[in-house]
C-alpha cells in the first residue's frame, strides 16, 4: 500500500520565475483543501491524508462514491468544499462523532479533485511522464461525471494563472509534463501562491524568541521577526498602535486573514 512517504511534494515559485521555465510545463488550479490519496483494490478503499491518517469515516460520501468507480487504482488529489474555502473544510477535517459527520455532509458538502494517478489496474504509473498519467486520469471522466469526483484540468500556465486571479483563488501548480512521480519534494512540481496585500492597524504585541507577535482589533495576528520588529515595537510602545502592510492568502467568511505575514510599515510602503 502507498504511504504518506510516497506522496510527491512541491517546491515554491513566484510569478516572475515563469519565463525561466525550460521544457513542457503546464498548470492546474491550486485548491485550498486536504490532500488525500485514494486507494481502491477490489472491495477495499482507503482515503489517506498527508499524515497517513485514514479518513473514510470522516468523508463517508467519498468512500461511497469511489465504490461506484470500476477497477483498481491509486489517485492523488484534494478534498475541497463546494465554496473552495479551507475555513469551511475545517468544520469537517477532524470530526469524530457519527452524528456530527452526518450533519456536516449536508451542511458542508465536499468534492474530490484528482490531479494525478499512481496506479491503474495492476500497472505502476509513477515512472511514466505526467502527460501519460494525465491521459489515464482523463479516462476516469466518464466514470465519475455524475459523482462528486472531479478531474483536474491541465492547461497553459498563463491561462490558468489568469483564471486563478479572476476567481480570487489561492494559486496554481506548475508541473513538468515529462516528469515522473517522485515520492519527495521536487522541482518538477512548483507551487505558485497568489498572495494579496492588506493594511491593518496593530494595537498589541507579545515578545517571543523570534521578535514580536502582534494583533489588531479584528483578531488578526502577525509575527514580526528579526531587526524589523524593533522599529514596530518602538512605535507601539510610544503611541499604542502601528499601521502596517501584510500579505495574506485568503479571507475567512468572518473577515479574518489567513496565512498572514508582515511586509512593512505602511508609511515605508507609501514612499
Amino acid at each position: 500500500m502507498i504511504t504518506k512517504k510516497d506522496l510527491m511534494l512541491c517546491e515554491k515559485m513566484t510569478e516572475e520565475e515563469i519565463p525561466n521555465l525550460v521544457g513542457d510545463y503546464q498548470a492546474n488550479i491550486k485548491y485550498d483543501g486536504e490532500r488525500l490519496a485514494v486507494i481502491k483494490h477490489g472491495e477495499d478503499i482507503f482515503l489517506l491524508n498527508r499524515s497517513g491518517r485514514e479518513k473514510s469515516f470522516i468523508y463517508p460520501e467519498l468512500y461511497e462514491e469511489f465504490k461506484k468507480v470500476k477497477g483498481n487504482f491509486v489517485l492523488d488529489g484534494e478534498v475541497v468544499t463546494t465554496d473552495y474555502l479551507f475555513n469551511t473544510l475545517q468544520h469537517r477535517v477532524n470530526l469524530g462523532k457519527r452524528e456530527k459527520i452526518n450533519e456536516a455532509i449536508t451542511k458542508y458538502p465536499i468534492r474530490y479533485v484528482a490531479f494525478d494517478i499512481l496506479f491503474f489496474a495492476n500497472e505502476d504509473l509513477r515512472m511514466k511522464p505526467l502527460k501519460q498519467r494525465v491521459e489515464f486520469l482523463n479516462g476516469f471522466k466518464n466514470e465519475t461525471k455524475d459523482l462528486i469526483i472531479d478531474i483536474a484540468e491541465y492547461g497553459d500556465i498563463k491561462e490558468m494563472l489568469d483564471r486563478a486571479k479572476a476567481d480570487d483563488g489561492e494559486g496554481i501548480l506548475v508541473k513538468n509534463m515529462n516528469g515522473f512521480y517522485e515520492g519527495r519534494r521536487s522541482k518538477n512540481w512548483l507551487k505558485l501562491k497568489l498572495f494579496k496585500q492588506a493594511d491593518i492597524t496593530i494595537s498589541s504585541y507579545a515578545l517571543n524568541n523570534a521578535g514580536i507577535r502582534c494583533e489588531d482589533n479584528e483578531g488578526n495576528a502577525v509575527q514580526i521577526s528579526g531587526n524589523q520588529h524593533y522599529e514596530v515595537k518602538d512605535i507601539l510602545d510610544k503611541i499604542g498602535y502601528a499601521d502596517i502592510v501584510c500579505q495574506y492568502l485568503e479571507k475567512t467568511k468572518n473577515g479574518r486573514l489567513r496565512f498572514i505575514s508582515y511586509v512593512g510599515l505602511k508609511w515605508m510602503n507609501m514612499k
